[in-house]
């Protein structure tokens, strides 16, 4: 979650807007029930379809 809160910072994001992307990321992994060190880009890819169908 770090990664992220630094990242909005160095793109200027507000804290509001950084504090909801965390909060997406953080049920993103609930809902997939993975660790963030866990996730890869193959298994947030294979949840897209889902997301969208």
């Amino acid at each position: 979650m770090n990664k992220i809160e630094d990242v909005g910072k160095l793109r200027n994001l507000k804290p509001g807007t950084i504090r909801t992307y965390k909060n997406n990321v953080r049920g993103f992994l609930k809902f997939i029930n993975k660790h963030p060190e866990d996730l890869t880009c193959e298994g947030a890819g294979d949840l897209l379809p889902v997301l969208f169908s």
